[in-house]
């Protein structure tokens, strides 16, 4: 999902390449609802708002220190 291996998208009929939290949202939503139709389908309740359960477990994610955007804006550990 990076600069270096974009995810593949399709837009306007032509493939593209996109990175960054504009590629990473809407993947890691996609990964939520498919693990809530995964429990529907199962008879349990949706998993429900996620940030107490995100921020308990930091060491689940990769906390990004590298890199730049377009606007100048670097990376900092914690953010």
């Amino acid at each position: 999902g990076g600069t270096k291996t974009p995810y593949c998208v399709v837009s306007s009929g032509a493939f593209g390449g996109v990175a960054g939290t504009s590629a990473s949202s809407p993947v890691v939503a996609g990964i939520f609802a498919r693990l809530n139709g995964l429990r529907f389908a199962a008879g349990k309740p949706p998993m429900g708002f996620l940030n107490p359960l995100i921020y308990a477990n930091p060491s689940a994610f990769q906390d990004v220190t590298t890199g730049k955007n377009g606007g100048g804006f670097r990376p900092k550990l914690g953010f």
